[in-house]
């Protein structure tokens, strides 16, 4: 089962889509996701004849992995400079796929857009990270008092933790 803020999430996206659909909206939409492939990814065999029999037989099993990212819309098909394949080091493609590294691509991407476009991806972490993120209680005291410094709130170093971060809750 899916969580409830999942399910209300993706109910919104599509609402948001439907509505781009029905309007007149001529704008590019590109779709762009990413995903991997093991290098021993493959049927036991890959082929067979008309009775079922034979084959080639392969290797399966993970091997090495490969990720590939790549974005498309229905009017350019694939968009060649939108092709992203590298070498995983990590088991965990997740680790290796990071905002910076897709922050790279997307730029690339961007730029290689002609016409204004419409841009449709998942929320995987690394396509939104935020900028100038908010300490929490995890922080440092020294951050939190350098994050406060940055917005120009005022404070007294003799504050405490729990006193700082009540006043970078109420800027």
């Amino acid at each position: 089962m899916e969580r409830t803020d999942i399910v209300c999430a993706l109910l919104q996206f599509l609402k948001k889509l439907k509505t781009l659909r029905d309007s007149e909206d001529i704008r590019p939409r590109i779709y762009l996701d990413e995903t991997w492939v093991n290098q021993n990814h493959s049927r036991k065999r890959i082929w067979l004849d008309k009775d079922g029999q034979g084959g080639l037989n392969t290797k399966t099993g993970k091997g090495g992995r490969l990720i590939v990212c790549h974005a498309g819309c229905a009017k350019y098909g694939f968009i060649p400079e939108a092709r992203w394949v590298f070498r995983a080091v990590n088991e965990d493609y997740h680790s290796e796929m990071n905002d910076e590294g897709f922050t790279d691509w997307f730029t690339k991407l961007l730029q290689s857009l002609e016409d204004p476009s419409v841009i449709i991806m998942d929320n995987a972490p690394y396509h939104s990270q935020p900028i100038n993120r908010a300490p929490t209680s995890a922080n440092k005291k020294n951050e939190i008092q350098e994050w406060l410094r940055q917005h120009e709130v005022e404070f007294s170093d003799s504050e405490l933790k729990p006193e700082l971060l009540q006043k970078m809750q109420r800027n």
